[in-house]
């Protein structure tokens, strides 16, 4: 059995962890482990920095079919994200 790297297992738990926070009622904590691996994702990056519309169509399509799933059960899309925020472009550099 080949040992699971931190990575992937910060990866697994948190997904495991946004599960517990929504079957426990905690939807405002579910929300915000998920835009916090959201904001941490390249694809987020990407549409923060492109100037190229066609790109960031592409890496929000990517954001939203990765996380739909998870933005669903709180009741968010991604187009609920407002990219175009100033201070988005301060996280990431």
């Amino acid at each position: 059995q080949r040992q699971m790297c931190i990575r992937d297992r910060d990866k697994f738990d948190w997904k495991r962890d946004f599960c517990v926070l929504i079957a426990s009622g905690k939807k405002e904590e579910a929300k915000v482990l998920l835009l916090r691996n959201i904001i941490n994702s390249l694809s987020f990056r990407n549409v923060i920095i492109s100037n190229n519309e066609s790109f960031r169509n592409k890496e929000l399509d990517n954001l939203n079919k990765k996380y739909s799933v998870y933005l669903k059960s709180i009741g968010l899309n991604i187009s609920d994200v407002d990219f175009d925020n100033p201070i988005y472009k301060e996280v990431i550099k």
